[in-house]
C-alpha cells in the first residue's frame, strides 16, 4: 500500500511540474513561411501587392547573366511603369531561409533587398534590409558568381 501511495504522489508531482512549464511559444510566420513573411514585408515597402518577375534559385543550374538580366529588366520596367514587382534570388542558408533581389514601388522607385528568416540561427529572428537602387549594374563576383549591385 505504501508503494502505491508513493507512486501516486510521484505521479501527481510529475503532472504538476509538466503543467507548470511554460507552453512552447508559437512560431512566427518567418519560421513557418519565410518567403510569405518576406513578401509581406516587401509589399509594405512597395505600397501594394507585388507582381512576380522572377524567382531564382542559385544552386542548380547556376545563375547565368542572361537569367539575372531578364529578372532585373522586368523589375526595372515595372518601376518605370510605377507597378510593384519583385525578383527573388534564393540562396542556400545554413540554418535559415535567405534571399535577395529587387522590388519596384508604386512611386516608381527601385529597391534592393536582403532577407534572412533567422539571423540568429535558431531564435526565430527575421531580418529584412532594403534600400533605394538608383544605378543597377550586373556583375560577376569571385566566389559568388553572377549578381547585381546598386548605387544611390
Amino acid at each position: 500500500m505504501t508503494i502505491g501511495i508513493s507512486a501516486f504522489v510521484v505521479s501527481l508531482l510529475t503532472v504538476a511540474q509538466l503543467a507548470a512549464q511554460p507552453a512552447e511559444r508559437p512560431r512566427s510566420k518567418a519560421w513557418t513561411d519565410p518567403e510569405g513573411d518576406m513578401i509581406d514585408r516587401l509589399q509594405a515597402v512597395a505600397g501594394a501587392s507585388l507582381a512576380p518577375c522572377a524567382r531564382i534559385t542559385t544552386e542548380d543550374p547556376p545563375l547565368t547573366r542572361a537569367t539575372l538580366k531578364l529578372a532585373t529588366e522586368c523589375v526595372s520596367k515595372s518601376a518605370a511603369a510605377r507597378q510593384p514587382a519583385i525578383a527573388i534570388i534564393h540562396l542556400r542558408g545554413m540554418d535559415s531561409w535567405i534571399a535577395y533581389g529587387l522590388v519596384s514601388t508604386v512611386g516608381g522607385e527601385l529597391h534592393w533587398f536582403h532577407y534572412d528568416s533567422d539571423v540568429t540561427g535558431g531564435g526565430d529572428v527575421p531580418w529584412l534590409t532594403e534600400g533605394r537602387c538608383e544605378r543597377l549594374r550586373l556583375r560577376k563576383r569571385r566566389g559568388v558568381g553572377q549578381t547585381f549591385s546598386c548605387s544611390t
